[in-house]
């Protein structure tokens, strides 16, 4: 299996959200993304979500769990949810099958820096499976950003690969 790079892009100053454009359309599909922690999120805590080819329908459900803990499952959701506490800097990982005749399955990583610095705080992770109910269309744009608006920090990239 020989992987492609799609797309690679960063977040500006201000940006709410990060939309990777458009891109080739491949069976399997592996995103990678570093999450800067941005400014504007105070103390709130909020979720990474991500959204197929724009659209924004309650066709997506998934099955998630933070550090090792009970799974919660959501249905018929406008956009999937990869890792809680978007306002630390993470780094999240996903893989998709992507083939346009049947649902889009795929699962998440999150790993989430804790709000302290050092060797004395541990990290968050989250694990997260999900699908996108569109049997129709081969996924060809992501977009990520955080449910509450937070702003993202700049040098946040979404990094997308695919393979047939």
């Amino acid at each position: 299996m020989v992987w492609e790079k799609l797309v690679d892009v960063d977040s500006g100053v201000g940006d709410i959200s990060l939309p990777s454009g458009t891109f080739t359309a491949k069976q399997y599909l592996i995103f990678i993304m570093r999450i800067v922690k941005g400014t504007s999120l105070g103390s709130g805590i909020g979720s990474n979500v991500f959204q197929f080819n724009g659209v924004t329908s309650a066709s997506y459900a998934w099955r998630y769990n933070d550090d090792g803990g009970a799974d919660s499952t959501s249905t018929n959701q406008g956009e999937v949810r990869i890792g809680d506490d978007a306002g630390n800097t993470c780094l999240v990982r996903g893989w998709i099958m992507n083939i346009a005749a049947n649902e889009k399955i795929g699962m998440g990583t999150s790993t989430i820096a804790s709000n302290g610095v050092g060797a004395g705080n541990a990290v968050q992770r989250a694990n997260a499976y999900f699908k996108w109910a569109d049997t129709s269309n081969q996924i060809t744009s992501i977009r990520y950003f955080n449910d509450t608006n937070a702003t993202i920090g700049t040098g946040t990239n979404l990094s997308v690969w695919g393979s047939d």
